[in-house]
């Protein structure tokens, strides 16, 4: 490598301090014993950069998509988590002007930290003042005397398992039914002093609200008759958010 000397970016650091203080560029080379050419190249930064030190290059090749564009990305993701990246890529085109590969798309967006996953969905029909207005009415209820009941199904295809083992770049396989064949409607009773004390109502197909307002009174009223009971029904179809006393 020759006679290369290596000066750190503190002594670089010193050399700007007396630059601007006005020193001759010679006297600056012979007090930290370096060429003047060194001092010449930090002036250079100095003029250009405002520092003693130009800004570190990032390594690689340049981006394709600049900040504004991730950003653009991002609002869309936000706006609609469903879009697929062929959609993005047209937005881009069509607003942006931006002609990119869905693949450069989709690793701008693993950088920014958006991952593909599974949907959760949420009721659209869902109001929040209602939502608030039942969690303060259920605080004034005593949790002995409530029975929370939820409805559940089982058909041929509820045993089957979505992930499995196999090698790396083979698909896992497995039989199994495609056909639902019957459906069976479960619907339990939960309290304080568990399940066993009430028969859940299983029927076929789903249930509706003519069978659960029959074994809520068959039932349920039967059983709790010595107190007040309040029956809390979570996310059944035919009764949804509603508290029945």
């Amino acid at each position: 490598m020759g006679n290369y000397n290596y000066i750190s970016d503190r002594e670089k650091d010193r050399v700007a301090l007396a630059l601007r203080a006005g020193r001759d560029i010679y006297q600056i080379a012979r007090f930290h014993s370096m060429h003047p050419s060194t001092v010449f190249r930090v002036q250079h930064n100095l003029r250009h950069f405002g520092a003693a030190v130009p800004p570190r290059r990032p390594a690689g090749r340049p981006r394709h998509l600049s900040n504004t564009d991730r950003t653009y990305l991002l609002s869309l993701v936000h706006q609609n988590p469903t879009i697929n990246l062929e959609i993005l890529q047209n937005r881009l085109h069509n607003i942006r002007g931006v002609d990119v590969s869905v693949p450069t798309i989709s690793r701008a967006l693993c950088r920014l930290g958006i991952t593909w996953k599974r949907v959760s969905r949420r009721a659209a029909e869902q109001n929040e003042l209602v939502r608030e207005a039942f969690r303060n009415a259920m605080e004034d209820l005593d949790p002995n005397k409530c029975v929370w009941v939820d409805e559940t199904s089982k058909d041929e295809r509820t045993t089957f398992l979505r992930n499995g083992w196999d090698f790396s770049g083979l698909r896992a396989r497995v039989k199994h039914r495609f056909h639902r064949g019957k459906r069976y409607s479960l619907l339990p009773a939960l309290s304080t002093e568990g399940m066993g004390w009430c028969t859940p109502l299983i029927v076929e197909g789903s249930v509706t609200g003519a069978a659960f307002e029959m074994w809520l009174e068959c039932t349920l009223v039967n059983i709790c008759c010595i107190c007040l009971y309040t029956c809390l029904t979570w996310n059944c179809s035919f009764q949804r958010w509603s508290p029945k006393v």
